[in-house]
């Protein structure tokens, strides 16, 4: 009886309080109480979630306390929860409307996953560096374009060769990251390169299983509009 309230508890994305006991790597879990009510994701915004939980698995020192981040974390996977709920509202509308909503509601998923991936790297230590150029010190100019070097800085690109450890965006990009003013699809598409280059960095060349399960979803979705 004990165990069956237990492992009704164990629900994605529902708060737990753990306690366990013993001193090595495997250890018994002695209790896990339910602390809130779990976050409800549907469609894409599941696998966004997921995607989350991935992160914060891979990049977080196990044991390692990160109280700002948990509440990044928190308010990330509200704000989609929040998102799912429009998503399945909206689709009742056509049209325009529908299309215009459903634009919307992407670049909004976009815009929490961006940041919270930018809050995850100041988290542990591996925060972005976006004010200034790091050769000359000059503050980021929006009409030049950075070389993005991911061990250093963005360093302006004619003064330095593109390689396979930096990523070209332009200072516009930079300026709206540094300011989480994310609402142009054009802006979080270079972001969107410099963050998953940066995460790959620090990822050390291990693949995220919800970036493949997205990638099958993308494409279970392409072969039913084909269809229709």
């Amino acid at each position: 009886r004990q165990g069956g309230k237990r492992q009704s508890n164990l629900e994605p994305f529902r708060p737990i309080l753990f306690s366990w006991a013993g001193r090595n790597e495997l250890r018994s879990l002695t209790a896990a109480e339910s602390n809130g009510h779990n976050v409800v994701l549907t469609r894409q915004y599941l696998l966004s979630g997921l995607y989350v939980n991935e992160l914060m698995l891979r990049l977080c020192h196990r044991e390692d306390p990160h109280p700002e981040l948990f509440r990044v974390y928190e308010h990330t996977l509200s704000a989609l929860a929040l998102l799912s709920q429009q998503t399945l509202f909206m689709q009742q509308p056509t049209g325009n409307h529908a299309h215009s909503s459903s634009k919307a509601a992407s670049i909004e998923e976009q815009k929490l996953l961006r940041l919270f991936e930018k809050r995850l790297l100041n988290a542990i230590g591996y925060g972005l560096y976006l004010d200034r150029d790091v050769e000359t010190g000059l503050p980021i100019n929006e009409n030049n374009t950075y070389c993005y070097m991911l061990e250093q800085g963005p360093i302006l690109s004619r003064q330095v060769a593109e390689s396979g450890t930096s990523v070209m965006i332009t200072g516009r990009s930079l300026q709206a990251l540094a300011q989480e003013d994310l609402n142009d699809m054009l802006v979080l598409r270079e972001i969107k390169q410099l963050m998953r280059a940066a995460l790959d960095m620090h990822l050390g060349g291990r693949s995220l299983d919800s970036r493949h399960l997205r990638q099958s979803f993308e494409q279970i979705k392409l072969q039913r509009n084909h269809k229709t």
